[in-house]
């Protein structure tokens, strides 16, 4: 459908509305150059909130006026890409949260700010001025990809909760995939950057791609609350610099598919903690950490992990730095009631490790890794800690006397050179405390007549 028509039938008065399942494909484009996020209806200028509700099939394109309907470009009958040009429009003040991004079940829904080259060298961005709001965007369907804007104060940046529709990939964007979030940058909100949650049957996720976060309390918040479904998050290339808690993991689940919180190819630096991750009580769900070829250094713990009896929590990290701030912990895992799956290879640790598991916890593999300056302690009861081929320095290894598995190591006194026969892997591990201890009785004493 042409648009000159369509602004024809607009100029007669004509009612033109969008179509929830159009015979083709469209594509309009709708160009913000209002200054405030909402704006008036019918004004001269067209808005992010107006733009978001034609994306939505909730605002007819009839409603516009000749103005704001002259921001309006391209082919289709409905609006799929949001457009914000900097050299346009630079500053958006957000006066009220913006109308949830929903789509209109006609596509990917994009809302993109342009980067524009400046002289310098950089991009010039537009800003989104969050004020006090208890959010700017909010992102309610898999369908969507944010781009190109730069998020300043606000309580949360992009609130990001999303129904069942079958994740199955877990990259990209789209049907059977996620919400992304592309090229922005987030400063200073007072809650989080980014809060991605789930309730019921929610399939709820997000990925981000190339995002920085800067001087903020905490840049991702995950409140897992789902009954049969679960949580996603997966950044890549993601900077946080100057955040106090880089991500916070809230797991109250109850055993829908594996929840996970993913790191790539990302750094962490200057912050007081990488991933704090709770878990309720009662929860059940399946939760799993991923880290990979990632850099983290943080002036205290780095990753602090809670876990519970009742649902596995898994902590992979593979081919990374994770550095704690003095006499901190790099790695904790907690408390010895809960069940972990721990596997890790190739990671540089600074500090302390902690890890604690009980009887059914299967799985405690390090493989790879080097160990600085921290004490290493292993209290486990499950799985024997297999540890090979790790380097250790100025390190010390500590085994509770009421673990059910213990560890010792060697040291190399000569290493092998010029094809010369390897050390074999230096720590060992064996069961103990298995047999059943002697308990004699002890009594009270004796009570009134």
């Amino acid at each position: 459908m042409s648009l000159v028509p369509l602004l024809s039938g607009l100029l007669l008065g004509s009612s033109v509305l969008l179509s929830a399942h159009p015979v083709s494909v469209s594509h309009l484009e709708a160009h913000v150059n209002d200054p405030m996020s909402h704006g008036a209806l019918g004004d001269g200028l067209l808005s992010l909130d107006e733009a978001i509700q034609l994306a939505n099939g909730t605002l007819a394109l009839s409603q516009l006026s000749v103005a704001e309907a002259g921001q309006i470009s391209g082919t289709g009958t409905s609006v799929n890409h949001v457009i914000m040009d900097p050299t346009v429009t630079s500053t958006i003040t957000v006066e009220s949260p913006l109308t949830p991004v929903t789509g209109s079940g006609n596509g990917v829904v994009e809302i993109e700010g342009l980067l524009v080259p400046t002289v310098a060298g950089t991009q010039q961005m537009v800003l989104m001025l969050g004020g006090n709001n208890a959010h700017v965007l909010a992102l309610r369907t898999h369908e969507v990809v944010v781009r190109g804007l730069h998020f300043d104060a606000g309580q949360i940046a992009i609130d990001v909760k999303t129904a069942m529709m079958g994740m199955g990939g877990m990259g990209g964007h789209g049907a059977g995939g996620m919400a992304m979030v592309d090229e922005c940058d987030m400063h200073g909100q007072t809650v989080a950057g980014i809060k991605l949650h789930g309730s019921g049957a929610d399939e709820s996720g997000v990925m981000l791609h190339h995002v920085h976060f800067h001087q903020m309390a905490r840049g991702v918040f995950v409140d897992d609350q789902t009954t049969t479904g679960h949580t996603m998050f997966e950044a890549e290339h993601v900077h946080m610099d100057h955040v106090d808690l880089a991500a916070e993991q809230m797991t109250n689940g109850q055993g829908g598919a594996m929840s996970m919180l993913m790191f790539f190819r990302s750094h962490i630096e200057g912050g007081e903690n990488f991933i704090r991750a709770r878990r309720g009580a009662g929860s059940a769900q399946q939760f799993m950490i991923r880290v990979v070829h990632c850099e983290v250094h943080t002036t205290e713990d780095a990753i602090d992990v809670e876990g519970g009896p009742n649902g596995i929590s898994m902590i992979h990290h593979h081919v990374s730095e994770i550095h704690a701030g003095a006499g901190f912990k790099a790695m904790y895992l907690w408390p010895k009631s809960a069940v972990f799956d721990y596997h890790g290879t190739e990671v540089d640790f600074e500090g302390d490790v902690m890890v604690q598991a009980n009887l059914f916890t299967q799985r405690v593999y390090q493989h790879n890794n080097d160990y600085r300056n921290g004490t290493i302690t292993f209290d486990t009861d499950g799985a024997l800690p297999n540890l090979m081929w790790n380097r250790f320095d100025n390190c010390q290894i500590v085994v509770p006397n009421g673990a059910l598995a213990q560890v010792r190591l060697r040291s190399e006194s000569v290493s092998a050179e010029d094809g010369g026969k390897i050390c074999p892997h230096l720590p060992e591990s064996r069961e103990c405390n298995t047999h059943a201890c002697p308990l004699d009785c002890v009594t009270s004493t004796f009570g009134a007549w």
